[in-house]
């Protein structure tokens, strides 16, 4: 009887998760938003990291130099 009420609730959660009301389910499909203004601080610090280190070889450095450069702008 246990293992029926396992299931039932499983089948009811993947279910939900199925029809797109989750919030996982929604982020799946439409992305990350954010604003205009957050997505050029991105642009210009992922510009910024390429022009010091190479992606691929430096990879760390360049993810470090992008990331100090977005907390310098607030984000």
């Amino acid at each position: 009887m246990k293992r029926f009420f396992i299931l039932v609730i499983s089948c009811s959660v993947l279910s939900g998760c199925i029809t797109g009301k989750d919030p996982l389910m929604w982020f799946w499909e439409h992305g990350f938003k954010m604003s205009d203004k957050e997505r050029e601080v991105y642009r210009t610090c992922r510009k910024e990291a390429s022009k010091f280190y190479n992606g691929e070889t430096q990879g760390e450095l360049w993810a470090e130099f992008a990331r100090n450069c977005r907390k310098e702008k607030g984000y």
